[in-house]
Formats: structure tokens, sequence, C-alpha cells
């Protein structure tokens, strides 16, 4: 069982030194959030060690969330006030049981086989006042919550299934590996279905409204997974990677671009959550370890993703929905048309992380029962030149940060690991990818040195 609830507010200067819409507009915002979320799981399972295993079980996920965010502010152009406008995430819940079922066996003593799935029912709702959802939107004038989504549909219902399978071969006593394939489903989140122009920093520039779709469709993929993973005195290694297909994965389209009156710069997107017909995922991760039983052992890790849209343009535009105006779906036109910012039919998908590797040195203690051990290592972040220009995402250089870690689990008291650290060694000044980046290029660093420390005690 989890309750969240926490409320802010856009006056603080300092937050508005990075928007200088909002004091172009004068804005004054409140926003508050009540986030619930609970559940169990059961299951049940018998079968021999070291022959087969069967488990069945049930489970249920319950969410329910709002998001309100109440402005005060005046128009650009015709000055047109605008008071206690409330731009939500209504009150909304979604309920999920489901039942899973897996099987495993061990196949002339070097194959495993493992094969299971899972059938879900998904409801959601907006359980939130009428009344309040009469006059919202970020509009010249307030609009209705079914004008701002384009729907009068609030309730959705879903039969989700998935399914698996995987074998395991041992090659040696030092060589396994594995081959999977899996289909599933997703259902969209209530903030996919249900937003009504709230700002989230969903994109680097910060200032972006957006709005749910409760027509939108489930997520189904098929992934086909390798790996190799080889254990000797020398040398510990491994590879792992994945290619899947995304049929009606939620992206974001871009329905609207507000830029300065200046230099023409960018300082509010309108997105929509939106089904792309095809989407794929390349990528993997791969480690190795030099004298992995040595006092000082070598180290290096990667890891890396590669996401696209294949059919970004799709097949309808939306528009924006405002007061007598609902939004709408305009068959013929490229997505993204009414921003006025164009794409190629193909191009990588928002929010993807650029590839990065860490190498370093280990040095631990030579016991039979290490109790420490110490890591050095570098962070180096590849420059990201895959990224969504429709979403007028950004491209961002690499860096490289250097890092110190530690970990001991003192013998005389079983079940204790303590760790500490320091990250960013040289105070680098750098920002990840995904950081905000300000339209008036004020930079937001990440911090500098950082020092950690921590317990863990399992009894």
């Amino acid at each position: 069982y989890n309750r969240t609830v926490f409320g802010g507010n856009a006056q603080n200067p300092n937050k508005r030194n990075q928007f200088p819409l909002l004091d172009r507009i004068n804005y004054v915002g409140l926003t508050d959030v009540d986030s619930l979320s609970t559940g169990y799981r059961r299951a049940h399972s018998w079968g021999e060690e070291n022959d087969y295993q069967f488990t069945v079980g049930h489970d249920l996920r319950f969410v329910k969330q709002e998001l309100n965010e109440v402005a005060n502010a005046t128009t650009l152009g015709l000055p047109i006030p605008l008071t206690n406008r409330n731009s939500p995430i209504p009150r909304s819940f979604s309920v999920n049981p489901g039942v899973f079922v897996e099987y495993s066996e061990e196949l002339f003593n070097e194959y495993t086989v493992r094969t299971g799935g899972r059938v879900d029912f998904v409801q959601t709702d907006i359980v939130d006042d009428p009344d309040k959802l009469a006059e919202v939107g970020l509009g010249t004038f307030p609009a209705t919550y079914a004008e701002i989504i384009g729907t009068d549909q609030t309730q959705t219902d879903r039969f989700l299934w998935s399914i698996y399978g995987a074998i395991d071969r041992q090659f040696s006593d030092s060589l396994v590996g594995t081959t999977a394939v899996g289909f599933a489903q997703r259902p969209p989140n209530l903030t996919e279905l249900y937003a009504a122009q709230p700002f989230l920093l969903l994109l680097q520039n910060g200032l972006n409204n957006v709005t749910g779709d409760p027509t939108l469709d489930e997520e189904k993929m098929i992934q086909f997974d390798l790996s190799l993973d080889y254990s000797g005195d020398l040398v510990k290694a491994g590879v792992r990677g994945f290619h899947s297909w995304t049929k009606d994965y939620i992206t974001l389209e871009n329905t609207n671009a507000v830029r300065g009156p200046l230099n023409g710069d960018v300082q509010q997107v309108s997105l929509r959550y939106v089904n792309t017909d095809l989407a794929t995922f390349i990528g993997g991760e791969a480690f190795a370890e030099l004298f992995p039983k040595s006092r000082l052992s070598p180290f290096m890790t990667l890891k890396g993703v590669d996401g696209r849209d294949r059919t970004r343009n799709g097949n309808f535009a939306t528009s924006n929905g405002d007061a007598n105006n609902p939004s709408q779906q305009v068959a013929g036109q490229s997505r993204g048309f009414f921003s006025g910012v164009f794409g190629a039919n193909a191009e990588p998908l928002p929010g993807i992380s650029p590839f990065e590797m860490r190498t370093g040195v280990r040095l631990r203690d030579d016991g039979p029962r290490p109790e420490w051990n110490l890591e050095f290592a570098a962070r180096i972040v590849d420059n990201q030149d895959r990224v969504a220009t429709s979403l007028l995402e950004n491209r961002t250089p690499g860096f490289t940060t250097l890092d110190l870690r530690g970990t001991y689990s003192p013998n005389f008291a079983d079940g204790l690991t303590m760790v500490g650290g320091i990250e960013n060694l040289t105070d680098k000044a750098y920002r990840e990818h995904l950081d905000f980046r300000s339209p008036n290029g004020i930079q937001i660093l990440q911090p500098g040195i950082n020092v950690y420390v921590g317990a863990d005690w399992t009894y």
C-alpha cells in the first residue's frame, strides 16, 4: 500500500528564471497531487528441485490518482485574464486483477525449458466531480473536459494477455546460453488516458502541457532475447541482446509550439498521447571482468538501446481542443501538422538515453569470505543524436565522470552490509540527456561532488 500527497507552486523566483514565459503572462500556479496504489499477489508452486516446477497464481493492482493544476494568468496578444483555471488529471482509477501460470523443467541435464503466461482484466474510469470538469484547459476561454479530450468516453475495459518461452542451455560448467521470446500487452496508464493539459516535464524544454486520450489502444509487443554468460578463473563475461516490435506503441504528438516574440525560440510545447502503428527497439548490455577471483580485477560494462518510431507520420493529425471546438483527429494529415513542426516518416522515439560504458578496477579483501571491496570507475556517456526532431527534442553532448564506491560486510555481523562512495570525483559540470534545458539558456547542472553512505541488514 502506498499513498503519496504533495503540493507545489510556480511562484519561487528561482523557478521563474527558468521559464521566462511565466512572467510574460503573469502566471500564478498551484499544484496538488494525491496518488494511491495497492495490491497483492498469491501463488502456489509444486514440483521437484532440479526436475520440474509448476506455479499458478493470481494478483490485483489498484491505482487511484488525481492532479489539480490551478492557474491565474493573462493571455498573450489581447490581454484576457484567466482566473482559477484548472488543467487536471481528474480523479480516476485503474483496477487490474490477473491470473498467471509458469512451468519449468530440466531436460537431458543441459537444457532448462521455461514457459508461462497471464491474463488480465483492466478497467479505468474518471470518478471526479463533473462540475469541476465543466471549465478546464489552458485556452483563452474555459472549455469542458470533453472538448479538451475530444470524446465523452471515460470508462475503458480491456482483456489483455501475455505469453513467453525460454530455453537455457548449459554448454559447460562455465558457459550458459539463453534464448527467449515473448508477447505482451500494456494498457495506457491514467495520465496517458485522462490528462487535460497539465504541465509535465516530458521533454527537455520543460514547459510541456500534455493531453491524454481515453480511446488509446493498448500496446502489443513481441520481443526476442539472446544471452550468453561465461564464468571462469581468468574471465567472467556476459552479453545480452534483444529486439522488439511494438504495435500501437504510445508516444507523443506535437500539437502546438509557442515561440518567443524576439528570437522565435520555442517557449512552450503542447503534446498529445497517441498510438503509432509500429515502433522498434534494439539494444543490449555486455560486461567483462578479468581475474574475477583475484584481489585486483579490471572490469567494463556497456549498455544501450535504440528506439524508432517507424510510422511517425501516421494517418491523422490531432488538433487541440478549446471552447466550442473539441479536439479531433483530422484524417489525411501527418502527425503533428497543427504544430507547424514537421518530421520524417520514421524518426527516433523521444526519451531514449544514450549509450554508456563504465570501466574501472575493483580491489577486494582476499580472505575466504571477503569483508570489503573498493571500486574506482569512469562512467563514459556517449553523445545523443538520435532524437525526436518533430517533438523538438535536443541533441546533447557526451561526458565522463569518475566515481569511487566501496562496501563492507563484517564477518562479526552476519547479514550487515555497509556501502559508501563519492560520485563525480572531479566535480565535472555536466547534464544528462533527459535533463531540463531552459528556453532562455540558463543551465541546471547535475550535482557536483556527491558523497553517500548507506547500510542494509538482512536478518
